[in-house]
């Protein structure tokens, strides 16, 4: 393989230009010892992208976003020694950066320079981002950076980090599972890695009985990539009550197929009769009256975030893990939050060491429990991307792929 490499790559010119397909080149020359040469064969399209593209995310431009890819091996660094080999089969993931103390603990997704690592390109070591030119606008124009979450596989062939990449095996269908390095990862490990065993630990400590409290419902509100990976890892944990609670009709049927024995539009959830909207109503009334134990908000939204409060069963844990613009802030009644004993919380990426979890989720994937991905995925060319983009933005579609 030459050192320069003609590709293509869908970049962001400017914050709140659409994404433009362009041919590029890209200088392997420079591959880190740390890091490896993909080519890319898919592509999930996240709203983390669109947030990025539109500025309502910092980030560097011009620049090759994405976040979520499958693809091939094609070069590694001379001298080295890991795991990987080309011509293997990987998922991309997020990066870290290796040597903060959460990292040295193998907890990478919480990597004290997780924002560096991620939404700034960084490389460590003082190393300047890669970068790709852009062709058709000439020798001198302005490299597009890539590196993006360790990846930017909105490229066809790309550099990434090794610690992004995870092998995966032959038979694993990647337009259904490229989205598993962050969406679908991201949700399922929020409740796996996250919820419940803060929930065991917690009743068990209070209680004193050393057996393992299980809690009894859990609610998602909003049905994207993250909620519904969240209502899969709930049905696969034994959580009898799965409720999701979600305005776009097709999206909740997607939860109800997934595993969730009850789905409703918040807009239209009264307490009893004609009223305002009040899905903390609506889901006491399907929890005897209670409230939910466990809570996945999924949606970015503060008011959403106040209603997923309220529902919330005493000794209840809300988990925060949909991304609001930044600068967003989140407000609840503390007095109301103080005499139930709530847990309000936040992580990123699920709390997941990719290396454990997605091998997990692929192993659920050949069990059937992600079937309903069939009809969650649709696959789009990149010369596609205005229509993928507007599909993702209406909720026509829940993950749009990018196929290269």
């Amino acid at each position: 393989m030459a050192d320069k490499i003609t590709t293509r790559a869908l970049v962001a010119l400017a914050p709140g230009e659409p994404l433009s397909l362009q041919t590029v080149e890209l200088d392997t020359s420079d591959l880190g010892s740390d890091e490896a040469v993909v080519e890319f064969t898919h592509s999930g399209l996240c709203h983390t992208d669109l947030a990025v593209a539109s500025g309502h995310i910092p980030g560097r431009f011009p620049a090759v976003l994405g976040h979520e890819g499958a693809g091939i091996v094609r070069r590694l660094p001379r001298g080295y020694a890991g795991p990987l080999a080309v011509g293997d089969r990987v998922l991309a993931t997020f990066a870290a950066c290796g040597q903060c103390t959460t990292c040295r603990h193998s907890y990478t997704s919480a990597c004290t320079r997780g924002v560096e690592y991620n939404f700034g390109f960084e490389r460590g070591e003082g190393r300047a981002p890669h970068g790709v030119r852009l062709i058709e606008r000439g020798e001198g124009s302005e490299r597009a950076a890539i590196g993006f979450f360790g990846q930017s596989s909105f490229a066809q062939t790309s550099i990434c980090r090794q610690t992004s990449l995870v092998k995966v095996a032959d038979d694993l269908p990647f337009d259904l599972v490229c989205s598993f390095g962050c969406g679908f990862q991201t949700g399922f490990g929020t409740v796996r890695n996250h919820l419940i065993p803060c929930h065991a630990a917690a009743w068990s400590q209070a209680t004193g009985s050393g057996t393992p409290f299980r809690p009894r419902s859990l609610a998602v509100f909003g049905i994207g990539a993250v909620g519904l990976g969240a209502v899969i890892a709930a049905k696969a944990e034994g959580i009898e009550r799965i409720i999701a609670v979600e305005p776009t009709a097709s999206r909740r049927q997607l939860a109800l197929e997934a595993g969730a024995i009850h789905a409703f539009d918040p807009l239209e959830a009264t307490s009893d009769g004609p009223g305002e909207p009040d899905p903390a109503a609506k889901l006491k009334g399907m929890t005897d009256g209670e409230g939910v134990d466990l809570i996945v908000d999924a949606t970015g939204n503060s008011t959403v975030f106040r209603h997923a409060v309220h529902s919330l069963a005493s000794k209840g844990h809300l988990c925060v893990v949909g991304a609001p613009p930044a600068g967003t802030e989140l407000s609840f009644d503390a007095f109301y939050v103080l005499n139930k004993g709530l847990l309000i919380s936040s992580i990123v990426e699920g709390a997941s060491i990719p290396e454990r979890l997605l091998p997990q989720m692929l192993d659920l994937v050949k069990q059937g429990a992600f079937d309903v991905l069939k009809k969650a995925v649709k696959v789009y060319r990149p010369d596609q991307v205005d229509e993928a983009v507007r599909a993702a933005k209406s909720g026509e579609v829940l993950k749009p792929v990018f196929a290269w």
